[in-house]
């Protein structure tokens, strides 16, 4: 008899977990990828601007893109401080690209020209300490700044100050004085390689330290073998490429191609989007140098290379239940793929949104609001889910329409600031949400 008894307990409890199962199973959705070109924020071709005429920025997202590269001369201040005159107008431009819904690549140089001076190191951390206020007032425009300041267009090489002797004093002193979410770009990697010589890796990416904020940018891409002395001396070209493919998969990296050596320009199709693929290029000069992008054009690669610099997010798959009881949990499995070359480099507030259909009110929940959200999106050429449990005690029942907002938290109010997915008919372009096209029904227990 007690077999019997203990049969038909097992069978039950069996029965149960089943039912439990099958009540509780998170239903998938599936979406569309699109091959669509738009504007994202951080990432893509950029065009050059010029803070002090503020009057021209709105024709950066005229042409398409969402990337200003502000190059900043300082050759009237080699031998004094920054002018309040100048300051003022500096802030007048920033102030306009905000309004303007761009971010910027900055770069400050005392010369535009390979036989003109820098300035000495005690003006130069002068005038990054003047210049301090500033990029803490505008940082959530600022992209990412090019060390500069070093050399002719501040590339870091002809210091007639030798201050390449004191690059770590320079680098310590703009790191200190961005915010900690900013990140700076070397030109050449013998520079990186020599101040931090393990390359940065996954465990050390995307938080405040001081490496994990470095960077790189290359302004003759493309050029020869050796991109024109960026990868030299020939027995380092390869150790300095791969460290510098390592650090790309956490940090910044973009520049522009160049015409310094045109017998040797490896600027085909086929070389151009392998070696955007292995540096994980986030974003390129589209006004130089034209005959890349005109390679580009005729050889048919353009449109690929446009939409897959930096980061290009999809939605794979989306799993949920669609009806719950109040006082339960909802559940979110989001599965996203990044298709671009890059990734995401400067934080982003991850958010999904539940709006009331009846009433239009949202609620805004985080995804692991202790974690980087660096670190739970993909990176290039990997796929992640990024999963939400939201204790639905406080949401009335009612249906709810979903979206992902991928926001930046300075500017989380601004629509065109956020990302946009590449899958076809999610985009909200009035709120930058991105509509899972799901409806959660919460029932009234």
């Amino acid at each position: 008899m007690g077999r019997y008894i203990l049969f038909f307990t097992i069978i039950t409890v069996i029965a149960m977990a089943a039912l439990y199962y099958w009540q509780n199973r998170l239903e998938s959705f599936s979406y569309e990828a699109s091959n669509e070109s738009f504007i994202n924020p951080e990432r893509g071709f950029y065009t050059a601007v010029n803070l002090f005429e503020p009057q021209y920025l709105n024709q950066v997202r005229e042409k398409g893109f969402s990337l200003g590269h502000a190059f900043i001369l300082l050759s009237q201040f080699r031998d004094a401080p920054l002018s309040s005159e100048f300051l003022q107008a500096l802030e007048n431009g920033l102030e306009q690209a905000r309004a303007n819904n761009i971010k910027l690549i900055l770069r400050f140089a005392y010369s535009d020209d390979i036989n003109a001076p820098d300035a000495d190191l005690k003006t130069v951390l002068k005038h990054i300490e003047q210049l301090k206020p500033l990029f803490n007032k505008y940082q959530d425009i600022i992209a990412v700044q090019q060390a500069g300041f070093i050399g002719a267009w501040g590339e870091w090489h002809s210091s007639s100050h030798n201050l390449l002797a004191s690059k770590y004093q320079i680098i310590e002193k703009l790191l200190s004085s961005l915010p900690s979410s900013r990140m700076i770009e070397l030109r050449n990697p013998n520079d990186l390689l020599d101040i931090y010589p393990k390359a940065l890796n996954k465990k050390q990416a995307f938080n405040a330290s001081f490496q994990a904020r470095v960077g790189f940018h290359n302004d003759c891409f493309l050029a020869n073998q050796h991109d024109a002395g960026t990868y030299f001396p020939d027995d380092k070209r390869e150790l300095l490429r791969k460290y510098v493919k390592q650090i790309s998969n956490f940090t910044a990296t973009g520049g522009e191609t160049c015409s310094a050596t045109p017998n040797e320009q490896r600027t085909s199709c086929n070389s151009s989007i392998k070696e955007m693929t292995e540096m994980n290029w986030d974003y390129l000069n589209f006004d130089f140098y034209k005959g890349a992008i005109d390679r580009w054009q005729k050889e048919g690669c353009y449109q690929e290379i446009s939409n897959r610099l930096g980061y290009r997010l999809s939605l794979l798959e989306v799993k949920t239940l669609r009806n719950i009881k109040q006082g339960k949990d909802l559940r979110f499995e989001i599965k996203l793929q990044n298709s671009g070359f890059g990734k995401v480099y400067n934080p982003r507030q991850i958010e999904l949104i539940l709006r009331n259909t009846k009433t239009n009110q949202e609620f805004s929940f985080l995804a692991n609001p202790n974690k980087d959200s660096r670190l739970l999106l993909p990176l290039a050429g990997q796929s992640r889910s990024i999963k939400f449990k939201i204790n639905s005690s406080k949401l009335e029942p009612a249906e709810y329409q979903t979206f992902l907002k991928l926001a930046d938290p300075l500017l989380s109010d601004k629509p065109l600031y956020s990302i946009r997915l590449a899958n076809k008919n999610i985009w909200e372009k009035q709120t930058g949400y991105n509509n899972l096209r799901i409806a959660i029904s919460i029932q009234a227990n």
